[in-house]
C-alpha cells in the first residue's frame, strides 16, 4: 500500500488514461477511449485512481450533476466505474477511494448516488449508501394513434449526424421532472458511442432525438432528446407503428392523459440505486425509474 500513489483528474494523461481504460476493459468490457478522443470527456467526469508504477490499479470516479426530483433541482454527485485490478483485491482500496471522494464531496452536494452490483450490495450501505427500489413503467400501444413523422435514423460516424447529436444534447431538457439529469452530456455522448449507436433517431419536424430500440412488438424508449419540453403522447405517436404493442420507459415518464403501468423493476446485476443524503428536504418519487442513458 505504502508503494501506491493517489492521482486524479489525469485524462489528457495519456499513459494514465490508457491504463485506467484497459482496467476498465479487464473489469466491465468498456471503453473510454473514444469518448475521450471525440472531445466528449469534460471536466464533470473526474477518476480518482491509485497507481503503482504507471498502471491504475485501483479507480472511482465521479461525474458532478444536477438532479431534477419532483420538480425539484438538487447538486448531486453519481459514483461509478469502481474498480480493483484482480491482483490488487483485498486490500481496501475502493474503501479508502470511497472514504476520499466522501471527504472531497460531501459538503458541496445535496445527495450521492450509485449503481452497485450485486456482489457489493452489503459494501455500499456501510457508508450511509440506502437502496431505492426502482420501478418499470409501461403504457399499452393501443391507448395510442400512429402518426405519420419524419423519422430519420443517425449515424454516429456521420459527421453532420455527430454534429447534430451533440449540439441537442448540450441544449436538452431533462427527460422528466419527476427524475431528471442537468449536466449529463458527457455520460448521454458515451452511451451514444459505446451502446445505442444504432438507436438513435431524429424526428425531423421537431428536431427531437429519440434513443429506441424495436423488440417484436415491442417498443424500448430510453430517452428523448429536445430543447423544449416534451408531450410524451404526441411524441410516441410518431416513432410507433400499428405492430407495436407496448411501450417500455427506461427512465420516469409523466403522462397528462394516458395511464401509466408501474410495476416493480426485476433489477439487474448491475442496476440496484443506492441514494446518501443528509438533506431533508429531498423527496424521492415514487415510483421512479432513474435514466438508463444518464447512468455513469
Amino acid at each position: 500500500m505504502n508503494d501506491l500513489k493517489l492521482i486524479q483528474d489525469y485524462k489528457h494523461l495519456s499513459e494514465y488514461r490508457l491504463s485506467f481504460n484497459e482496467l476498465a476493459a479487464q473489469v466491465f468490457h468498456i471503453d473510454f477511449e473514444q469518448w475521450y478522443q471525440r472531445g466528449c470527456w469534460d471536466d464533470t467526469y473526474t477518476c480518482y485512481s491509485y497507481i503503482d508504477g504507471n498502471t491504475v490499479v485501483a479507480n472511482l470516479s465521479v461525474s458532478r450533476l444536477e438532479l431534477v426530483l419532483n420538480s425539484q433541482h438538487y447538486k448531486a454527485i453519481q459514483i461509478g466505474t469502481v474498480m480493483t485490478r484482480p491482483d490488487y483485491r483485498s486490500r481496501g482500496l475502493s474503501r479508502k477511494l470511497l472514504e476520499f471522494v466522501l471527504s472531497e464531496y460531501e459538503a458541496k452536494c445535496d445527495l450521492m448516488y450509485l449503481f452497485a452490483n450485486k456482489s457489493v450490495l452489503d459494501f455500499y450501505p456501510k457508508f450511509g449508501f440506502s437502496p431505492v427500489h426502482e420501478a418499470s413503467f409501461t403504457v399499452p400501444a393501443s391507448n395510442l394513434e400512429p402518426k405519420r413523422s419524419s423519422l430519420r435514423k443517425l449515424d454516429v460516424n456521420v459527421a453532420a449526424d455527430w454534429e447534430l447529436i451533440q449540439t441537442l444534447a448540450a441544449e436538452r431538457q431533462p427527460i422528466s421532472q419527476q427524475c431528471g439529469v442537468i449536466g449529463a452530456t458527457g455520460i448521454f455522448l458515451w452511451y451514444c458511442l459505446n451502446v445505442f449507436g444504432e438507436d438513435i433517431y431524429l424526428i425531423e419536424d421537431t428536431q427531437t432525438l429519440v434513443i429506441a430500440q424495436y423488440e417484436d412488438k415491442e417498443l424500448h424508449l430510453f430517452d428523448v432528446i429536445s430543447k423544449e419540453p416534451v408531450e410524451l403522447t404526441a411524441l410516441l405517436a410518431t416513432v410507433i407503428s400499428s405492430a407495436i404493442s407496448s411501450v417500455h420507459f427506461h427512465f420516469t415518464p409523466k403522462f397528462n392523459d394516458i395511464e401509466v403501468a408501474a410495476t416493480p423493476y426485476l433489477v439487474e446485476p448491475d442496476t440496484t440505486l443506492f441514494i446518501r443524503s443528509n438533506c431533508p428536504r429531498i423527496s424521492m418519487p415514487n415510483p421512479l425509474r432513474f435514466p438508463l442513458v444518464a447512468q455513469a
